[in-house]
């Protein structure tokens, strides 16, 4: 399955393309800790597939738990493809959830302060062109911080919303109303980059 899976997204012009993360995290290990990680697939939906993981200490206790919302994207179009394209997806799907929590969509629906200002840069940049989903995470790590003098984080629920390019500006701010409410605005292509909302630990 997999390898007839992969032989379809690998054709030209198509890509895996990340939505949504949700984090739960427990513990973090201590440095040099062995841990494990263990991912499946959950569900498959008309465009988006969800993949799950946990990571797990030594003694196999829980650290994080999270899941994860993809979609493969056709990308001289920049849509997504309907995943029932794809041979054999429903041969390895599995009926279990990482995180037990119920997740509705982020209110973002109120003004927002800003935080610092980021300029997307070369190193910023994927094979395809846009900002790696990697860096949208730096960008709120940094946020985190500025805003909690801390990054001692229990859960994280962030929404990719629109590319960012080389030589756009994001203005990084948080909102008035929901102190854990952070996200990113693309002030070149008047768009929201990303929302995301952090709970602390008390």
């Amino acid at each position: 399955m997999f390898k007839r899976a992969t032989r379809y997204w690998q054709k030209p012009n198509r890509w895996f393309m990340v939505f949504n993360f949700n984090i739960e995290i427990k513990n973090l290990p201590a440095w040099e800790e062995p841990i494990s990680i263990n991912t499946w697939p959950h569900k498959a939906k008309s465009i988006t597939a969800i993949r799950e993981f946990e990571v797990l200490d030594k003694e196999g206790a829980t650290l994080c738990n999270a899941s994860s919302e993809w979609s493969i994207i056709n990308l001289k179009t920049r849509r997504p493809q309907r995943l029932e394209n794809i041979p054999g997806l429903g041969e390895r799907i599995y009926d279990r959830a990482a995180l037990k929590r119920s997740i509705g969509r982020i209110n973002s629906n109120m003004a927002f302060e800003e935080l610092f200002r980021v300029k997307v840069r070369y190193t910023d940049m994927d094979l395809n062109g846009h900002v790696n989903a990697g860096k949208y995470f730096d960008w709120l790590s940094d946020a985190i911080y500025e805003r909690f003098a801390s990054n001692d984080i229990t859960f994280i629920q962030f929404s990719y919303h629109h590319e960012c390019l080389l030589g756009d500006s994001l203005s990084i701010q948080f909102g008035k109303d929901d102190q854990g409410l952070i996200r990113g605005f693309n002030t070149d292509q008047q768009q929201v980059a990303f929302l995301a909302r952090v709970e602390m630990r008390k």
